[in-house]
C-alpha cells in the first residue's frame, strides 16, 4: 500500500487515508482525484485549516496555487465523499 506525507503536519500515512490536492486549469488549489502534480493533506484536525498557509504546498506542487477561502471546507467534504 502507498504512503503519503501530508503537506501541513508532515505525518506519513497510508494514501486512502489523506485528500489529495492538485492545481486546476484555472490555478486554483482544489481536492482532486488523479492527473498531475499532487500534495496530500489529512482531512481532519487542524490539517485542512494550516493547508492554505502553508509554503510546503507550493513547494511540493513546484507552483504557486491560489487558495481558495473555502478550501478547509472543500478538504473535509472530499474526506465524506471518499467514505461513502
Amino acid at each position: 500500500m502507498a504512503t503519503r506525507t501530508c503537506v501541513s503536519c508532515g505525518e506519513r500515512r497510508a494514501s486512502h487515508e489523506l485528500i489529495r490536492l492538485a492545481i486546476d486549469a484555472a490555478g486554483v488549489l482544489v481536492p482532486a482525484g488523479s492527473g498531475g502534480r499532487g500534495a496530500y493533506a489529512c482531512p481532519t484536525g487542524d490539517c485542512p485549516d494550516r493547508v492554505a498557509t502553508s509554503r510546503l504546498v507550493a513547494r511540493s506542487l513546484h507552483a504557486r496555487p491560489l487558495f481558495p477561502p473555502d478550501l478547509p471546507a472543500r478538504i473535509r467534504a472530499a474526506e465524506s465523499s471518499q467514505i461513502n
